[in-house]
């Protein structure tokens, strides 16, 4: 059986399908693994900050340090793993990412490093396992669900994703008062270890072109040349991917002033923690809603505009959100702002996959994951240089103006990034499943 157990495409559809990529029996299986990864990023940061603050009494300035070392082997390591990805064994990668996290957990326990700075070391190891792992785990949903429900796939995904994220602070919290720091980082290492073993039964199909992106012509070899490769792609002024990634690298390092947290919420409306906690938890139920909304959606036209305005909507409503000084205001602002974060994410990566040939996605996923990790670090950085510049209403608005220039420069000059649909409208035939039969 070569075809996805399936559902024939073919079948007249429902008219609200927000599961639809769960029919794909290998796609299940790397959701599941995708979760426990999420639930570790999570918890770790989490884990990582309360260590620093309890445990080492140490300030914002080392913690943002810390941050921006866990972050740094996603610009170290990132590119080369997205080689990897292209050409060596993607479920073997992924695995490998999960082991390298859960053995840098488990040194950290036996060599009682919590005691002291040198838990900085397993942070970077683990920061490198993650970052191995995160362009193979966005380049595989292309290769398990069809073009026609790439949109599908990226928004379940993303939604496994955000459940794994909620959750692991809450996992965090609860092991580290049962069973302190070091028992925290041994169940952390658990919930990865069951992630490489969902990824064991996991079959993913030969590298085949998307239907509607040709193939590459040509390989370079070598690791320099196939990285040079990515970015020729990306640059090479014949397709839209580069606009794409153009405007990602501006939000993404306006995003450290542009970022909300219940600091700033508790500077800008004058209220107590837990209501800018309930703020931020309304925009988080609004952002899950919205992937919802994206999932249930069988194809965008004009995607590529709708994503342009989506973030520079949502860098307005945060200029908005960070000079409100009414709980009312902001409430009803924050449930806009999340429904945009939600679905703009969804868009970009569906767009960059529906143009990326398949030989090539590792790399190109790789550069996504590359810009999110300079702009996590610039954030780590700027927040240990001086923390208070970062929430200082001027900047937030400078901010907020560059990303909104910068989403309507790049429409502007490519109207065919403007036009672009979330994927073809001919049929298109699933993915083969090797061993689904």
């Amino acid at each position: 059986m070569t075809s996805t157990e399936a559902q024939p495409e073919g079948e007249r559809p429902r008219r609200l399908q927000p599961f639809a990529s769960f029919r794909y029996r290998n796609y299940r299986w790397l959701w599941a693994a995708n979760v426990c990864f999420a639930l570790v990023d999570a918890s770790l940061r989490f884990s990582f900050v309360w260590l620093f603050i309890e445990t080492l009494d140490r300030g914002p300035t080392f913690i943002g340090l810390s941050l921006a070392l866990f972050s740094l082997p996603g610009l170290l390591v990132t590119l080369p793993a997205g080689v990897w990805a292209d050409r060596k064994d993607r479920r073997l990668l992924l695995i490998t990412s999960h082991v390298a996290v859960a053995l840098a957990l488990l040194l950290t326990v036996v060599l009682g490093l919590t005691e002291s700075e040198l838990v900085l070391l397993p942070t970077f190891l683990a920061g490198i396992g993650l970052a191995i792992g995160a362009p193979v785990r966005a380049a595989l949903v292309p290769a398990l669900v069809p073009a026609n429900r790439l949109m599908n796939g990226n928004a379940v995904n993303a939604l496994g994703l955000a459940l794994g994220a909620v959750a692991g602070p809450a996992v965090a919290g609860v092991a580290i008062n049962q069973w302190g720091v070091e028992g925290s980082f041994v169940v952390l290492a658990a919930f990865m270890g069951l992630g490489a073993l969902f990824l064991v039964p996991l079959r993913v199909p030969p590298r085949e072109s998307l239907p509607s992106t040709p193939e590459s012509e040509g390989t370079r070899s070598g690791m320099w040349g196939a990285i040079g490769e990515g970015f020729g792609f990306i640059f090479s002024g014949t397709t839209v991917v580069g606009s794409l990634f153009l405007l990602l690298l501006v939000t993404a390092l306006a995003s450290p002033w542009l970022a909300l947290n219940y600091v700033n919420l508790l500077n800008s409306v004058d209220t107590d923690a837990g209501m800018a906690r309930a703020l931020l938890g309304l925009m988080g139920a609004a952002s899950l809603a919205s992937l919802f909304v994206i999932a249930s959606i069988a194809r965008l036209r004009n995607a590529g505009g709708w994503y342009a305005a989506m973030v520079g909507a949502g860098a307005l409503l945060t200029v908005a959100i960070s000079s409100s000084s009414s709980v009312g205001v902001t409430a009803l602002l924050m449930v806009p702002y999340g429904l945009v974060g939600g679905i703009s994410g969804i868009v970009f990566l569906t767009l960059v996959q529906s143009a990326t040939p398949i030989t090539l996605m590792g790399r190109v996923m790789a550069m996504q994951s590359l810009v999110l990790a300079l702009g996590a670090a610039v954030g780590g950085l700027a927040a240990a240089v001086d923390t208070e510049a970062m929430r200082h209403e001027a900047g937030v608005i400078a901010a907020g103006v560059v990303v909104v220039v910068a989403a309507v420069a790049v429409v502007v000059r490519n109207p065919g990034l403007r036009r672009m649909p979330s994927h073809p409208e001919e049929p298109v035939a699933p993915p083969a499943e090797p061993d689904s039969g």
